[in-house]
């Protein structure tokens, strides 16, 4: 990879993690002790921020579904209190960013 992780997006650091992810099961990787090393220390550098950008992604749909229910009366009250739950933790989560 020819970024500096420091550079990328927090998008193309997530895409680049799952691809790397993916790559434990690809044989020609799994077979090759030193290519496997590469990927597990590549994707080890990566994990935190990559997990961190998927949470907050989790977060910005519930938060979204959470406001899509208030318009119906019957889930208003339920969306409610999810919603106070879910604005503060994903405040929480994109003001360390």
């Amino acid at each position: 990879m020819s970024d500096s992780n420091e550079e990328l997006s927090l998008p193309r650091i997530l895409s680049r993690y799952e691809e790397l992810t993916l790559m434990y099961g690809d044989p020609e990787v799994a077979g090759n002790s030193a290519r496997m090393a590469e990927v597990s220390k590549e994707r080890g550098q990566l994990e935190r921020r990559a997990l961190a950008y998927k949470e907050v992604l989790r977060l910005r749909d519930a938060v979204a579904e959470s406001e899509a229910m208030l318009e119906d009366p019957e889930y208003a009250e339920l969306a409610e209190e999810e919603l106070a739950r879910l604005r503060p933790e994903l405040q929480a989560r994109t003001a360390t960013r």
